[in-house]
């Protein structure tokens, strides 16, 4: 295969053994399927309550996602920025799409997926996924805490202080899977919700 760039390989990561590699993508497989199990309950338990309620907790969760799988992706020791990006989003991709739609349509009894009110839940949850995440990037809440708050507190130096002004990192693979969820989103209710298009 080709390899990878020079900027893009983990340098840090080369020397690990290839035993700690494995068992450690073992571990974060296991925990993430866990993680998933748990995910399933909680929008079984959201979803008895109340369909608004539903459409923002599945919201902030996706939100959420990008973060947490980062730091699951360094867990695994990737080789380069390639791989990492890859891993990340396969598992966003994989997580965003039974999260907002497999799960929420799973627990839907099959004589009421018609009813008005699995409809809205539809056009809730769309929308949520649609708008808060970006909404959420948009505000830049951890750049604005580093910029003004963290920067003046713990800055020695001028160049400490620049170091807090960067632009806050983001993932392509979070790009690219919010992209693509919501046209999943979009197609899988296509039929229930045709202006969702």
């Amino acid at each position: 295969v080709e390899p990878a760039e020079p900027d893009g390989v983990k340098w840090q990561n080369m020397e690990v053994p290839q035993g700690k590699r494995l068992c450690s993508q073992f571990l974060v497989n296991a925990f993430l399927l866990v993680l998933l199990f748990a995910m399933y309950f909680l929008i079984v338990y959201v979803q008895q309550i109340h369909s608004l309620l539903l459409a923002a907790v599945i919201g902030g969760v996706d939100a959420a996602l990008p973060i947490f799988f980062t730091v699951m992706a360094d867990l695994t020791y990737p080789h380069s920025e390639g791989s990492r990006q890859s891993a990340i989003q396969l598992k966003l991709f994989f997580f965003r799409v039974l999260l907002s739609v497999i799960f929420p349509f799973v627990q839907q009894k099959w004589d009421t997926v018609l009813d008005e009110a699995f409809v809205v839940q539809v056009i809730q949850v769309q929308l949520f996924a649609c708008f808060l995440s970006p909404f959420i990037n948009m505000l830049d809440l951890y750049g604005l805490g580093m910029r003004h708050i963290v920067a003046p507190l713990i800055s020695v130096t001028q160049e400490d202080m620049n170091a807090h002004w960067n632009g806050t990192y983001w993932l392509l693979a979070e790009r690219y899977t919010a992209i693509s969820k919501i046209l999943f989103i979009s197609i899988f209710y296509a039929l229930l919700n045709p202006a969702g298009m």
